[in-house]
């Protein structure tokens, strides 16, 4: 039968019938890992043959007690009493034989108790690691940060925690399936367990969560084996899906105070992390980092999911219309400059970004033919045009605060009162609203459309002054007028060709340009046609070649 012996925490075993001296020079060979259910039947096998050791030890005692005392109490009857020294020498043979056999079930008995102590040993270990990755598991790394966070208070030394989690991680097992998951998170545990250094304990704690506890290492030194752990993650693709990314929180006993702290502080600069970005370390800090209780994180998860849901129809609306793709994401990027420019602080900014990328999210519901016709709107037509602001502020209303859902509905207003859907004018316009309408307007006039080439930034800046006051708000043409003398005016450069003669459009002065190259060419009559209506083209000298 083979022994098995533990050395530096793994099994092994040693062929024992070859003799003592054979034994000790025979080679150890690493025993399989048992599952728990053999551990655990084994356990129980073992327990058995306990109990009945017992039983046959209890046998021998009383055979060996009823035998001497009846055995010498019948040879002293028959002898009458001559026979005392033959009777001594059978209770001592008794004795000794029971003794004997009492030996050899004590010795079967320790081996049968040291086999349980090996089993109870194996299914300790069983139970304080991940099956998966053969990392500690979430139970054994609470008792062992319980451990470490009472030896570093009594030394003084310090602590740190990081709490890491997959990027996307879904994502690999919506399109890849389950067992692709287990692969990559495996994968994942090697990678980070092969960056800890001696003394610090990776776990997994979750489907895709781990955690590293760094003994003696502060906030700066747990945030550097983050990083590490980070980049080693990203540094290759994960088999064949790809590569992976993780996103980490740090922080240091010393700004908690208990192990419940730690980990709950950890978990904010976690939670930091996946909000702003993914990919990346965030070591806690009160001055960046926002505690949130689980419903407030549960209600912005909540808000972000909405958020998301809002995007995608955004994403629609834009490539419904192969001349308005990524239209929603240049409007944000010039109403944030504006914005800017006026003064708007952080959150506010943040805010219109956000209303700006869904602005037009309403024309989810105008037919495809219209929003690309090449000709002249009908009455009927426009007016559908005209209530995608009103539907846009309808469906942003459960992803977006109330005010920015007022910038997506007002983002047609008029300074002069002239806009739509509500007819608001001058200050009663919404301050997010006014930035909006002209973002639009200069990404509408600077942008091809299907029955015109966009216009110069000089002539959509010349626009924008001379409808200052009348459709849109003259702070915000100042604005932009500071932008452009600073060259800050995304899409367009300060060096523009000159005016040329004057076109009529929505109260507004334009221009025909020349059609670019890749356009189809002008028709051979003189003029432009805009929407049925011809225009009366500028003099061929005046014009670009």
């Amino acid at each position: 039968m083979p022994l098995q012996i533990r050395y530096r925490g793994d099994v092994y075993t040693v062929d024992a019938t070859r003799g003592r001296e054979r034994s000790r020079r025979a080679p150890l060979q690493r025993a399989e890992a048992p599952s728990a259910a053999t551990l655990i039947s084994d356990w129980r096998e073992t327990g058995r043959r306990i109990a009945r050791l017992r039983r046959a030890q209890g046998a021998v005692l009383a055979l060996v007690a009823l035998a001497g005392v009846g055995g010498t109490a019948t040879l002293l009857a028959l002898t009458g009493g001559s026979a005392a020294v033959p009777a001594t020498t059978l209770l001592a043979g008794l004795s000794l034989a029971g003794g004997i056999a009492w030996w050899a079930l004590g010795r079967r008995m320790a081996q049968a108790i040291g086999s349980l102590e090996l089993s109870a040993g194996l299914l300790a270990d069983l139970a304080a690691t991940d099956p998966l990755t053969e990392l500690p598991n979430h139970r054994a790394f609470h008792e062992r940060l319980l451990q470490e966070v009472a030896l570093a208070e009594r030394s003084g030394r310090p602590l740190s925690l990081v709490l890491l989690d997959l990027d996307h991680f879904k994502r690999i097992n919506d399109r890849f399936g389950h067992p692709a998951g287990d692969a990559v998170v495996t994968e994942v545990a090697r990678r980070l367990a092969a960056s800890a250094r001696r003394g610090e304990i990776v776990a997994r704690v979750g489907g895709e969560e781990f955690a590293w506890l760094l003994p003696g290492a502060d906030g700066m030194d747990a945030w550097l084996a983050a990083e590490r752990g980070r980049q080693a993650v990203a540094a290759a693709p994960v088999g064949g899906y790809g590569s992976v990314t993780v996103s980490a929180g740090v922080c240091e006993l010393a700004q908690a105070g208990s192990a419940r702290e730690l980990h709950r502080l950890a978990d904010g600069a976690l939670y930091w992390a996946k909000a702003h970005g993914r990919d990346r370390s965030v070591r806690y800090s009160p001055d960046v980092v926002e505690e949130l209780s689980a419903g407030e994180r549960a209600a912005r998860l909540e808000h972000q999911q909405a958020l998301n849901a809002v995007h995608a129809l955004a994403r629609a609306v834009d490539a419904k219309d192969p001349y308005t793709q990524l239209h929603s994401e240049r409007v944000a990027d010039i109403a944030v400059r504006l914005a800017l420019e006026l003064g708007w602080g952080a959150g506010r900014l943040a805010e219109l970004r956000e209303a700006a990328v869904l602005h037009d999210v309403g024309k989810i519901a105008v037919p495809d033919a219209i929003l690309t016709k090449p000709s002249a709107l009908t009455a009927e037509e426009f007016a559908l045009v005209k209530e995608h602001p009103a539907r846009g502020a309808e469906i942003v209303a459960e992803a977006l605060t109330a005010e920015q859902a007022t910038w997506v509905r007002g983002h047609h207003e008029r300074w002069d009162g002239g806009g739509y859907p509500d007819g608001l004018a001058g200050d009663g316009i919404p301050d997010g609203a006014r930035v909006l309408a002209l973002a639009d307007a200069w990404d509408a006039m600077t942008g091809d459309r299907p029955y015109r080439a966009g216009f110069p930034g000089g002539r959509a800046l010349a626009i924008c002054r001379a409808e200052s006051g009348a459709q849109f708000c003259p702070e915000v043409v100042v604005a932009l007028e500071a932008l452009w003398d600073q060259g800050a005016v995304p899409h367009t450069s300060p060096e523009d060709e000159p005016a040329p003669a004057a076109l009529t459009y929505r109260g507004a002065e334009t221009v025909p340009v020349a059609r670019r190259e890749r356009r189809p060419t002008a028709p051979a009559t003189p003029g432009l046609v805009y929407r049925g209506q011809r225009v009366a083209a500028r003099d061929p000298e005046g014009s670009r070649g």
